[in-house]
């Protein structure tokens, strides 16, 4: 009596391999258009709102101009510089850290600061509170760096940073 074998091709050998790279294949293509509803061809005659909100330019991007703020933006910028620079280069008197802990932590606080001084008022309300902080932040760290020769000259240089770089704000 004659048994019959069945031979199944191993996963690994190249005969397996080009059917199960083929079902891959099919798999893919037919979940891209599930996974990607949003980029999907729009049937005539629906409109779709998701391309227009993102292509639709705001108001007045076009004509940014001098910022109306920076008045207002200065003096609170100044102030926030003045008092976060007091309140970390005491915190470094409380710490008895040396005259560079000091240093450091009146520098720091300066920058914070005047990054959220030069940030409370929304100016043309194009940019959200975070956004104003970070790019106040951004303009302060830039104005901060001649203090590192001289280092007085932060208490001017920050703050005007952070104002001057809220200008589409």
């Amino acid at each position: 009596m004659r048994t019959a074998t069945v031979r199944i091709a191993a996963p690994t050998s190249p005969r397996a391999a080009c059917p199960r790279s083929i079902l891959v294949a099919v798999a893919l293509l037919l979940a891209i258009p599930i996974a990607l509803p949003a980029q999907m061809a729009v049937p005539i005659g629906v409109r779709s709102t998701f391309d227009e909100q993102l292509a639709r330019p705001l108001p007045d991007s076009n004509d940014l101009g001098p910022d109306p703020d920076h008045g207002k933006r200065l003096m609170p910028a100044v102030v926030g510089g003045l008092v976060g620079g007091i309140a970390l280069g005491g915190i470094g008197v409380a710490t008895e850290g040396g005259i560079g802990v000091v240093l450091v932590g009146a520098m720091l606080g300066t920058i914070l600061g005047s990054a959220h001084g030069a940030a409370i008022p929304p100016g043309r309300e194009l940019c959200s509170p975070s956004q104003r902080l970070g790019m106040g932040l951004g303009g302060a760290f830039l104005g901060a760096l001649p203090a590192l020769v001289f280092p007085p000259i932060i208490l001017a240089t920050a703050p005007m940073g952070s104002v001057m770089f809220m200008k589409r704000c």
